[in-house]
């Protein structure tokens, strides 16, 4: 059954209304407001051999609720808009804004050109999360918020984390294991099995990568590890304040010790007298490396 106010009404290329003209053509005669063309060609759909043309302001739906309330596309005076299911009617992007978007290679989908640039959380660098373009680099968090990163690997949650709001917005980093408030770089690895027959090491420093080269002139100081002392601010007291600290010795081994130097030891600077010393500090003794 067709509803009242369809002239036209097609079903299955069988004229169910209307007037037919010639063997092609279907002319409609006497429209008037309110008059609709139905058809229902199966599963062809609608096809059509030219332009289809809608008046000004229309709307082109689907499913049952026409108009405003429904969802499709419309012409809203002259501005192309689009709406979901459940969703609000908004501007479908113009050929210029998409310009900058998106190509899928087949391998790879890559911004459509080099001055393009991905933003997440925002619109510019200094409010998005993540910003990245050819020229600016990648940016996390330039807006200075106090959102941390977290990078998890098979079995630990806390492979890499970078918590921003520690020290006061300082920030720390935290290697397997969250950052903590003691450091600003915490390393404590989980609990893992190395290799067999092979060095066993939280943290190791190599060269066998290949060597720094030393450009002509002098190099004052080459070393695999610099620390410099602390530069601490004391505001309260300090018991003890070192460069370097070893808390204490394996006793696993075989053959156990805090420090294993292999070749010279220098030591610059040393007190020539044991007055004042704590216990267990070494000393100058007229050339004689004395222990307090």
């Amino acid at each position: 059954m067709y509803n009242a106010g369809i002239l036209l009404s097609l079903k299955n290329n069988t004229f169910a209304s209307g007037r037919k003209v010639d063997g092609t053509i279907v002319s409609l005669i006497g429209v008037s407001a309110g008059d609709k063309v139905s058809l229902d060609p199966g599963a062809l759909g609608v096809e059509l051999g030219g332009n289809l043309r809608l008046p000004a302001s229309a709307y082109a739906n689907w499913g049952v609720t026409v108009g405003t309330g429904g969802y499709g596309i419309r012409d809203n005076a002259g501005a192309m808009e689009f709406k979901n299911s459940g969703g609000a009617w908004a501007a479908i992007a113009s050929a210029a804004a998409s310009a900058g978007g998106w190509t899928d290679d087949g391998t790879i989908v890559r911004l459509d050109t080099g001055t393009d640039a991905v933003a997440i959380g925002g619109t510019t660098s200094a409010t998005s999360r993540f910003f990245c373009d050819a020229t600016t680099g990648n940016i996390f968090n330039d807006a200075g918020a106090d959102i941390d990163f977290r990078i998890e690997s098979d079995l630990n949650a806390n492979h890499l984390w970078v918590d921003a709001g520690l020290f006061g917005g300082v920030g720390g980093f935290g290697f397997g294991i969250a950052a903590a408030a003691d450091a600003f770089l915490l390393v404590n690895p989980p609990a893992f099995t190395v290799q067999a027959s092979s060095l066993c090491t939280r943290v190791r420093f190599a060269s066998s990568g290949g060597a720094v080269t030393v450009p002509a002139g002098t190099c004052p100081i080459a070393a695999t590890l610099y620390l410099s002392e602390p530069n601490l601010t004391a505001v309260g007291t300090i018991d003890d304040a070192y460069t370097l600290r070893v808390a204490a010795a394996p006793t696993e081994g075989t053959r156990n010790g805090a420090i294993w130097a292999t070749g010279p030891v220098r030591f610059d600077s040393m007190p020539t007298s044991a007055a004042g010393l704590p216990v267990g500090t070494l000393w100058n003794n007229a050339g004689v490396v004395n222990i307090a």
